[in-house]
């Protein structure tokens, strides 16, 4: 017999307003990114929220309220969405912010798409002292389309670009290992990222049962490819396996959608082909 389940009505988590400048610099992309992280002075977690325009906030969802604030003016746009870890050092509720600038008036052309910000702030803190912390800025060699955390040995950011090259980094955003572009890979549709363990649908002598599993979704020229890679506490990336799609992908009207579960990851995938946007 199912356990009953019950959805309550949607509530607004915050607003933001966004100017029409950096509406048209992401070309009907979205305005507003949103990612989810576990924190260990919130029973529902964090909201980690890039606003164009505007600015990244960290929102505590158990009680609505704003945890950090970084407003950072009209000019910035941001190339995916933020990320946020947040660690125990001893006593202290460590929250660090990461964020892939597309945009600003404090990054070159040269350095747009490919300078991460960084924040780290001890909640447990005075506020003058939190109000003091600088950023950190940080230029990769690759432009980014997706940044990732992951549990492993010190914590670890993953970096991706368009066309599926990874950089692994440490919380300081020192670069430990790279991944080149695969050959015949266009763009990346989507990307999953688990830790080892959690992921059943992996034969047991595949790898280690320590370290991360990184599913990317390519799209080639004439077909669309699961790839499966693999990261060891040592930082070394190795490819597992992949499995070809024979549907010539069109990303502008390809929706991906992928059902699982952490002890059911990619047991089952569905496809679906949304209809032509609407000029």
């Amino acid at each position: 017999m199912r356990a009953a389940a019950s959805i309550s009505e949607p509530f607004v988590l915050s607003t933001y307003a966004t100017s029409s400048s950096s509406s048209k610099k992401q070309g009907g992309l979205s305005n507003v990114f949103a990612t989810y992280e576990k924190a260990s002075g919130s029973s529902d977690g964090y909201a980690t929220i890039a606003a164009h325009g505007d600015g990244v906030h960290v929102l505590d969802i158990s009680t609505l309220h704003p945890v950090i604030s970084h407003t950072l003016g009209p000019s910035t746009t941001f190339a995916c969405p933020a990320v946020t870890r947040n660690t125990q050092d001893g006593t202290d509720n460590i929250c660090t912010t990461y964020a892939a600038i597309a945009t600003s008036s404090d990054v070159t052309l040269e350095d747009s798409g490919r300078t991460i910000w960084m924040w780290k702030e001890n909640l447990s803190g005075r506020l003058e002292d939190r109000a003091s912390q600088k950023k950190k800025v940080v230029r990769i060699q690759h432009q980014i389309s997706g940044l990732y955390t992951y549990d492993g040995t010190s914590g670890r950011i993953l970096a991706q670009s368009p066309q599926a090259e990874l950089s692994i980094l440490d919380a300081e955003l020192n670069v430990k290992s790279t991944w080149p572009t695969p050959e015949d890979t266009n763009s990346v549709l989507r990307t999953f990222v688990y830790s080892r363990k959690s992921c059943s649908f992996m034969p047991s002598l595949s790898s280690s049962q320590a370290g991360t599993i990184i599913v990317s979704v390519d799209a080639s020229k004439n077909s669309t490819r699961v790839r499966i890679l693999f990261v060891d506490d040592a930082d070394e990336v190795s490819e597992l396996g992949t499995s070809l799609i024979p549907l010539k992908p069109d990303v502008r009207h390809l929706l991906l959608v992928f059902t699982s579960r952490a002890n059911k990851c990619f047991s089952k995938y569905q496809i679906f082909r949304a209809a032509p946007a609407v000029a």
